[in-house]
């Protein structure tokens, strides 16, 4: 009997509700998630408010726009924890709200490709991750909208509707980091096929965009070295503990400091993506006798090896300019994540959570075989 997919979304909602209860009621028991039970109480908004220092100010917004994600996130699980105050319920929201940015992407999809990427988004800690209270469940939400209409747009040029402004503006807010990845591929799809010799204009174009590093070399050496060590308390000459100055208790890494020499985050990066995108490391996983930490290698080992995967497959049958914005867009959206993701195996696991929904339909949607055809045939319309 074939299911249908409107049945596989009701399933999959339940899916993701069992997993928050589970989350809720017994992963919050044995270990800490994150910051998931300040984000339920609404964290230091409250004292904000009492204060007249709300951090939900255009200043704070274009100063310092990672502590108003925080605080944007924090006000809602205030209000919601005023009107609702039960952790659970509050929990279900946040999930909610991710699972409309998800849906949004599979609705979006072909139902060949569907499947792959809704392989990629019941993995265990991606639904752990974005089925509580956190800025995650937030992100995956502005992801998947975004994502959403970028397949629309291969399909049939389309201006941004209400909801995939709003996106927009949310990933801007929370993932700044990401909007080179968003808009090499979408530039890509709105232009390359307006012009002559596209491919080797893509190319030109991307390795053109890498003399970013080249060019800002002295500020990422400066954050690396400087900047970043400032943000945090030595534990040890070679651990770092973040102070937490965005209205979070702050967290610890529990790994040797990455960058140590001039360049290191340009030259040590690839190794940094793969660890950023893997999360816990084979001795992190086994030897320290830490069951979240296995089944997070596990989950990281297998998204990898699925882009390995489609990448080899596509590579001889897929659009030559596609390809060449897929592989580019990929290195700036891992280059982007990872110096968040090295400091920590389970900051790694969370991070990467946002990125999910859009690495999957990078190699599935996009290097697919008909994709290319479908695109240039919507453009001589």
């Amino acid at each position: 009997m074939k299911i249908s997919w409107q049945v596989i979304y009701l399933l999959l909602y339940i899916y993701r509700t069992s997993v928050t209860v589970i989350a809720d009621f017994f992963l919050s028991k044995i270990t800490t998630l994150g910051d998931n039970q300040t984000y339920i109480v609404g964290g230091d908004f409250a004292s904000s408010l009492a204060g007249n220092s709300s951090a939900l100010t255009l200043g704070v917004l274009m100063d310092a726009p990672r502590k108003f994600a925080t605080q944007l996130t924090l006000a809602l699980g205030y209000y919601l924890n005023s009107y609702i105050g039960m952790a659970l319920i509050i929990n279900l929201v946040f999930q909610t709200i991710a699972f409309f940015g998800i849906i949004a992407v599979l609705k979006a999809l072909e139902p060949q490709h569907r499947k792959w990427v809704l392989f990629l988004l019941v993995l265990p800690s991606f639904t752990i991750w974005s089925s509580i209270a956190g800025k995650e469940a937030i992100v995956v939400f502005a992801v998947g909208i975004s994502t959403a209409y970028l397949i629309k747009t291969t399909k049939k040029s389309k201006l941004p509707n209400i909801k995939e402004l709003l996106s927009a503006i949310l990933l801007l807010i929370f993932k700044a980091q990401y909007l080179p990845a968003f808009l090499f591929i979408y530039l890509t799809i709105i232009f390359a096929n307006k012009i002559h010799q596209k491919s080797f204009l893509i190319l030109l174009v991307g390795l053109i965009s890498l003399s970013f590093l080249y060019i800002e070399r002295d500020r990422f050496n400066y954050a690396t070295l400087e900047q970043i060590p400032r943000s945090f308390v030595n534990l040890t000459h070679k651990t770092l503990v973040y102070s937490g100055d965005d209205g979070l208790a702050g967290g610890r890494s529990t790994r040797e400091v990455f960058w140590e020499e001039t360049n290191d985050f340009i030259w040590k990066s690839p190794k940094g993506m793969i660890i950023a995108l893997i999360g816990p490391t084979y001795k992190e996983a086994l030897l320290y006798n830490n069951k979240l930490h296995f089944f997070g290698f596990i989950e990281g080992m297998i998204i990898l090896v699925f882009l390995i995967i489609f990448i080899s497959y596509h590579s001889k049958n897929a659009s030559a300019v596609l390809f060449i914005a897929v592989i580019f867009t990929l290195f700036w959206l891992l280059f982007a994540s990872y110096p968040f993701g090295v400091m920590n195996p389970g900051t790694a696991i969370r991070y990467r959570t946002g990125i999910i929904p859009f690495i999957g339909v990078l190699v599935v949607y996009f290097l697919s075989q008909n994709i290319h055809e479908r695109w240039i045939r919507r453009d001589r319309l």
